[in-house]
């Protein structure tokens, strides 16, 4: 455990960045396709793969925190490092999105408008991410505790089984449960709750503590692995197609997708372990890797800017669907790449100075 980073995770990070690009960047076009067309039950499947990556990405969190879970660390360092580099440029994203979305008439301006948005993350939608796993990085001590007993299969079973119906009934489920106790009032931030994720962490845990055992199984792993994603996947897409068409009303369609999360992250996993240490010997995908949540949260305002472009030329669905692709992944991967590229060298010329 001497590497700072893991070259697996460093690929399943470049992976999940990704996917989350292509989620947004696709959206108009999957909502704006022929429902009948082949083309569109296409591109809905690619679509309803990669709408895992939040789960996933809690999973990997999962998995750093019971990697260090035995390391002797202060709690109110480890709090503010996360408000460092996780909080405090959400924030900022927050501003510049509620900036730009005031200026051109999406939002109402207003400072209640702000903080509600950046408490609840109201401004940009995506964002809910960074409130979920905050409240997973307030609970440290507690999964310290919880990762040093998951040495044993019987204790990585009844954790699995417990998170699982605390994440139903206190997750998915929450707006329902709190609608008992009052019916004036609906719920809206299930999303925004740890409760809903807690099954991807406890499993996250699970695998950072027995890592190098696991790690050496999803190696061997990738046939059975992919074909129980590629059947997941299938049934996944099958169910957004039937229900995104209007052919049916699945009210449980994230409930089902959450099988389809499950099955994403053994395969990605296996796949990340077998290919990923070829992956990052290439210097672009260290600086991805690196630049990942910056891309994470800006690529959002290139597809707004993109959207500015795209709506007085008027084009149709093909070159419009060409162009969010051009500003989603090249330009906001080459700049957040080369602004992570340009912080790393300061902070050598610093570090370096300073020890003259």
């Amino acid at each position: 455990m001497t590497k700072s980073r893991k070259d697996e995770l460093s690929a399943l990070n470049i992976l999940l960045c990704l996917m989350v690009i292509f989620v947004h960047a696709a959206s108009p076009t999957v909502s704006a396709m022929d429902k009948s067309s082949a083309l569109y039950a296409i591109l809905l499947t690619l679509w309803r793969a990669c709408p895992c990556a939040v789960q996933i990405f809690i999973f990997q969190a999962g998995v750093k925190s019971s990697l260090h879970a035995d390391r002797q660390q202060s709690y109110p360092k480890y709090i503010l490092k996360r408000i460092l580099r996780v909080y405090l440029p959400y924030v900022a994203a927050s501003v510049v999105y509620y900036i730009y979305l005031t200026s051109i008439g999406y939002m109402q301006p207003g400072a209640d408008i702000l903080l509600r948005g950046i408490a609840f993350s109201e401004i940009a939608g995506h964002l809910y991410f960074v409130i979920a796993i905050m409240q997973f990085y307030l609970l440290e001590p507690l999964w310290r505790i919880v990762a040093k007993r998951l040495d044993r299969a019987e204790n990585v079973i009844a954790a699995l089984i417990v998170s699982y119906f605390i994440s139903q009934l206190l997750g998915y489920y929450l707006a329902d449960f709190l609608y008992i106790f009052n019916k004036s009032e609906v719920f809206l931030y299930s999303d925004r709750v740890f409760t809903t994720y807690l099954p991807f962490w406890i499993a996250g845990l699970a695998v950072g503590r027995n890592y190098e055992y696991i790690k050496q199984a999803a190696k061997k792993s990738l046939l059975p692995t992919g074909l129980i994603f590629i059947f997941a996947l299938s049934f996944d897409a099958l169910l957004g197609y039937l229900h995104n068409s209007g052919r049916e009303s699945i009210y449980w369609l994230e409930t089902a997708h959450s099988f389809y999360a499950i099955a994403a992250i053994a395969f990605l996993y296996s796949t990340a372990t077998r290919f990923g240490p070829w992956l990052m010997k290439l210097r672009a995908a260290k600086y991805i890797d690196r630049a990942s949540y910056s891309i994470y949260l800006w690529h959002p305002l290139a597809l707004y800017v993109c959207d500015r472009i795209i709506t007085p030329l008027n084009l149709s669905m093909k070159p419009a669907f060409a162009l969010r692709m051009l500003f989603g992944y090249v330009l906001t991967i080459a700049l957040c790449s080369l602004f992570s590229f340009g912080m790393g060298h300061l902070r050598t010329l610093i570090t370096t100075y300073r020890g003259e």
